[in-house]
């Protein structure tokens, strides 16, 4: 059963079909829906009085995302060296790719924001 008393709720109502929608596209399901919810919510939505949005989460996956490719490289290409390595991170993880892989998965469909945005 899920907690339509929370936070979220009060603000703006959460389309929990569109959450299960996205989690069957990942393939994950969170075990903290207020986490998800906060992934997906945009600034903008601070104007509403809702105090949590993406920019905290982005910050840190954005440390863990670089760290996870830095050892899948250093590991799988012991041949390049340290440059290559670099250079070869810094693609991977670049706002292009990046929203390549957001497009694949149709996030777009799934982030909370104003009609504005």
């Amino acid at each position: 059963m899920r907690d339509t008393n929370n936070e979220h709720n009060k603000l703006y109502k959460v389309d929990y079909t569109k959450l299960d929608a996205l989690q069957s596209e990942i393939g994950y399901n969170f075990n903290s829906i207020d986490l998800l919810i906060e992934a997906l919510t945009h600034p903008s939505i601070n104007q509403y009085g809702y105090t949590k949005n993406y920019q905290r989460l982005e910050f840190l996956g954005d440390v863990i995302l670089n760290l996870v490719i830095s050892e899948t490289l250093f590991k799988n290409f012991s041949h390049y060296n340290e440059g290559k390595l670099a250079k070869s991170r810094a693609f991977l993880v670049c706002n292009e790719s990046i929203c390549l892989i957001a497009q694949k998965i149709n996030l777009h469909k799934y982030i909370i924001m104003t009609a504005n945005e």
